[in-house]
């Protein structure tokens, strides 16, 4: 980008107005039609392993974020009775490397657990997406103290983890922040209220 700002594209309009845009030039089926192949049944891109974690671990987490899904959402509570039947599943480890601990699955299989959650209990779901995908950003880190163990703790149902993306400004909108980062000679100052 042309100004080093990750709220604005190279014409300096903001990239959320761009997003917004291509997203209503974009037709998407009704949620329905879309869903019903997944709802109560293994996706069909799913053999072997993904099919049996599925029907296996996925499913005693969905039932436990079922039970308590009504409460949850009419409380605006944490699912924390499923969140942490997940970790005991060692789905907190979905997509971490097998080597540390992990199982070891790419998008395909993470898509199809979240699908399952998401028909129990959405806020499980949303939960549970934000610690994977924080995951897979530690992952990837060439420089972060202890990745390996962090992973290893993740992978164990010991560490959940998330992203701060939310800002009071911008609501749901991460790709449009409104917090800055300023060089200081000595390193940078941030402004932000999450």
């Amino acid at each position: 980008l042309d100004d080093r700002r990750l709220d604005r594209a190279p014409g300096g309009e903001h990239v959320g107005h761009l997003l917004d845009r291509r997203a209503r030039h974009h037709r998407h089926p009704p949620v329905a039609e879309r869903n019903d192949a997944f709802v109560g049944e293994a996706p069909q891109r799913l053999r072997g392993a993904g099919e049996a974690l599925l029907a296996g671990p996925v499913a005693a987490a969905k039932a436990v974020a079922a039970k308590f899904a009504a409460e949850v959402d009419a409380a605006g509570r944490f699912p924390s009775e499923a969140m942490a039947e997940l970790g005991k599943r060692g789905l907190w480890g979905l997509c971490v490397a097998k080597e540390l601990g992990g199982l070891g699955g790419g998008p395909g299989l993470f898509c199809a657990v979240v699908e399952e959650l998401a028909t129990a209990c959405a806020s499980t779901a949303m939960v549970y997406v934000m610690h994977v995908t924080a995951a897979q950003m530690v992952a990837a880190s060439a420089t972060a103290k202890d990745r390996d163990a962090l992973l290893r703790e993740m992978a164990a149902g010991r560490h959940l983890t998330t992203l701060a993306f939310s800002e009071k400004g911008s609501r749901s909108h991460f790709w449009a922040p409104v917090s800055s980062l300023v060089e200081t000679g000595a390193g940078f100052s941030t402004d932000a209220t999450k």
